[in-house]
Parts: C-alpha cells; structure tokens; sequence
C-alpha cells in the first residue's frame, strides 16, 4: 500500500521550475488534517531546498527555517507561484 503525500513545485513569476519538495510522512498534530500537516512540512523543505540550489553553502549555514520562509515568501509576492499536487494512497487488494 502506498502512502498519500504532497509535492510542491516552486516557479518564478513567469512560471520556470525552481525547486521541488514532497512529503508522504503519515504522522499529523493534532487540530490539523493529515494533508494540511503534510503541506505545511512540504513548504517548509521547499524554503530550504530553495536556498540550497540557489545559494552558497556559507549563506545557507547562516539561514534559519524561519528566514527561508520568509525569502520564499518575498518570492511569491513578487509573482513566484506553488504548485501542489496531491498524491492519493492506493489501497491494497489483499
């Protein structure tokens, strides 16, 4: 049986790819859905995945998740987009 997830594709204002995130961990905290944990755990490896393919490993040491975020978000108010796709479970047919 394969486990539901989530990808995310970040592109640039004129819709280029830049990087991709997935997560298919099934644990969820409570108040949230598992695709809503599993979005936001997706989001924030994008963010890091982000500055790792477009930054200096010396800049990317000195970069918190919280900063991540935030350049990930400036990003996306000057047109950058996320993409998700959901992945659905299949059941198995024993």
């Amino acid at each position: 049986m394969s486990r539901p997830g989530v990808v995310l594709i970040l592109m640039d204002a004129e819709g280029r790819y830049l990087v991709a995130a997935h997560d298919f961990n099934d644990g969820y905290p409570g108040g949230f859905t598992l695709e809503e944990a599993q979005r936001m755990r997706a989001r924030r490896k994008l963010a890091i995945e982000f500055l790792r393919a477009y930054s200096s490993p010396t800049l990317l040491g000195l970069i918190d998740q919280y900063a991540a975020d935030r350049i990930v978000d400036e990003l996306l108010r000057k047109g950058g987009k996320i993409r998700e796709i959901a992945v659905p479970g299949e059941e198995s047919g024993e």
